[in-house]
């Protein structure tokens, strides 16, 4: 969890109603792996970003 907290990424507010945060993979593909699992988990709890009604996104980079 400390390295995905850690990673370097991108925030997007290009699509309309989202906030897309896409991480730059890990360093292993297996780390990358259950990350983009954490993601989608994320993902399908449809969570607001505390005071909008912009509905977050996960991805990683390459795994999108």
């Amino acid at each position: 969890m400390r390295q995905i907290f850690n990673q370097p990424g991108d925030i997007d507010t290009t699509k309309p109603g989202h906030l897309t945060i896409t991480l730059d993979p890990l360093p292993t593909k297996a780390k990358t792996a259950a990350a983009a699992q954490l993601c989608e988990h994320l993902n399908s709890t449809e969570t607001r970003y505390p005071g909008t009604q912009l509905i977050l996104h996960y991805k990683i980079k390459n795994n999108a």
